[in-house]
């Protein structure tokens, strides 16, 4: 009984934890994708249709990026498809999401660095290239560059805290497995020196599903077994003939009969405790099964939760 007990209190104690856990792993995967789609949106201001621009853009594009601009979007375009395919999975692969997202700073480190902004002060070939950048944008060339790194920042501190969190969780889990190994091991010891003491011998420290249906089923036939054992008693005491006496006032025939009764009465209430004390025994054996079966599929469940976050 104390091993059941300390498997319900060890379950109901993890599993909201578990459950807090997987909840916060789904805000962060929807809070970096919605730091991507920032990106995405800030970007898009490199398109626009003010077709009557766009050479100008073009050619401010070129001495800002120092890349042709439509190469620039395409490779772009597949950088952001990648990053986004990471943030999408259940499980962060962090590796995978620094490279995709260490290829987007790289296109824009030019731009980033470029010598425009400071020349812009006092060179009017810089200050009219910027400008060409904002008529076509709509959105001033600084302004750009710094939406772009904060943008770029923001979702590089959702991976660091995907990965610790999802490191939290695999830890979580690993030590509930753990905690729900130790109770199944008790669980089977105890069982095992329950059939040990019974009279029954096992091979496997694991007790199965079928095991314990043919346990159930084994309990069921020693069951009848028993009532059958008892009915022929119970008949058997009607059906011996009664002996013929001399109806005297010593021996009075009905006298015997009320004694043959009586003796018959506290007999079949014997049996009826025994049968009661049997079937209480065999009920308590077919829970305790039960409980047994309800763990083990328990740990089922962590074990696969454990394969998840593991692949």
């Amino acid at each position: 009984m104390e091993t059941k007990n300390t498997s319900s209190s060890g379950s109901d104690l993890e599993e909201p934890e578990i459950q807090k856990l997987q909840m916060q792993a789904k805000n962060l995967k929807e809070n970096s994708l919605n730091k991507l789609n920032a990106l995405k949106t800030t970007i898009q201001h490199l398109s626009s249709s003010n077709h009557s621009m766009y050479y100008e853009f073009r050619e401010a594009f070129h001495r800002l990026f120092d890349a042709n601009e439509g190469l620039f979007r395409s490779v772009l375009s597949r950088n952001m498809q990648n990053l986004e395919m990471q943030f999408s999975n259940e499980t962060l692969h962090e590796k995978d999401s620094n490279s995709e997202l260490r290829a987007i700073k790289g296109q824009f480190e030019h731009f980033i660095h470029s010598k425009m902004f400071e020349l812009s002060k006092y060179n009017t070939n810089a200050r009219e290239i910027l400008q060409d950048f904002n008529a076509y944008t709509t959105m001033e060339a600084q302004t750009f560059k710094e939406t772009i790194i904060q943008n770029m920042d923001s979702i590089a501190q959702c991976m660091v805290e995907r990965a610790s969190h999802e490191q939290e969780l695999k830890m979580t889990l690993k030590r509930l497995n753990e905690s729900q190994v130790q109770i199944q091991e008790c669980t089977v010891q105890k069982v095992q020196s329950s059939v040990t003491s019974s009279g029954d011998e096992t091979s496997s420290g694991i007790v199965s599903e079928e095991e314990i249906d043919k346990k159930e089923l084994e309990a069921h036939y020693g069951f009848m077994a028993k009532i059958q054992e008892v009915l022929p008693a119970e008949s058997s005491s009607t059906d011996t003939p009664l002996e013929q006496v001399q109806n005297n006032d010593e021996n009075n025939v009905f006298a015997n009969e009320r004694q043959h009764s009586e003796k018959n009465s506290a007999e079949c209430t014997d049996e009826r405790a025994a049968l009661a004390n049997l079937i209480a025994n065999l009920t308590l054996d077919t829970e305790e099964n039960k409980t047994i079966l309800k763990q083990l599929k328990s740990k089922r469940i962590i074990d696969s939760r454990i394969g998840k976050v593991q692949n």
